[in-house]
């Protein structure tokens, strides 16, 4: 399912390349480990963040469910395509180290990271993008639809509900994903279905905009850009 004002289309702002945000997060994490500054740097070679980056529109402030060390957020800030925004997370560890990054934005990009887990209390606050970014295959498969349909319902009218996680197909790219998750996370991936994350949000009254697989490298990727419609 793919429409023209998503991911493809004229609702776009211009194309950070790869490379730069490779770049952007080389100098964003220099004061980190040479291992976390190297999974950093690669994985905008490896994920579609130059696609993700792109459609949020510019100015928007983001709240990033699992938003992990900040990556997303970082790269946003530091191409200066959002104001102030909120990322959270169950992990001590990255939140860390998202704040320790935050330090190399410049003074006026202003991002907060929380601990938090997915099933406590969300951060309030008005947001004109709700981003669940490779968070879902962490999760038991009994948290995918709760999940999902909160972050759904925080969607204002207007607003926009942007979802990135890795995909099962085909079998030997996903193969890939579930290798690095068990190097990196120590976790097995539980994908989701992207035609059921599809469902599941359509419930709650929002619209797909752009819904479809991208594959980087040997690693397969499903995106989804949903709207919820004004009035």
């Amino acid at each position: 399912m793919s429409h023209a004002d998503g991911f493809a289309g004229g609702g776009r702002t211009a194309a950070v390349t790869p490379a730069e945000n490779s770049r952007a997060a080389r100098r964003l994490y220099a004061r980190t480990s040479a291992v976390q500054r190297g999974m950093m740097t690669l994985r905008p070679h490896l994920a579609p963040f130059d696609e993700l980056l792109a459609v949020v529109p510019k100015g928007a402030r983001v709240l990033d469910v699992g938003c992990g060390s900040g990556l997303f957020l970082a790269l946003l800030a530091w191409h200066g395509r959002i104001g102030r925004s909120v990322g959270f997370d169950a992990s001590e560890q990255a939140i860390g180290v998202a704040r320790e990054m935050c330090a190399r934005l410049p003074e006026d990009r202003q991002l907060e990271f929380l601990v938090r887990d997915a099933g406590e209390a969300w951060p309030e606050g008005d947001f004109d993008v709700i981003s669940v970014i490779d968070l879902v295959h962490h999760l038991p498969y009994e948290l995918h639809r709760p999940v999902l349909q909160q972050a759904a319902r925080r969607v204002r009218p207007g607003g926009m509900l942007l979802y990135k996680d890795i995909g099962a197909r085909p079998r030997w790219k996903a193969l890939a994903n579930r290798v690095q998750d068990l190097i990196v996370a120590r976790q097995w991936s539980r994908y989701a279905n992207l035609d059921q994350v599809i469902s599941w949000v359509r419930e709650e009254g929002l619209q797909p905009l752009d819904c479809r697989p991208v594959h980087r490298v040997c690693f397969p990727h499903e995106l989804g850009a949903f709207i919820r419609p004004r009035g």
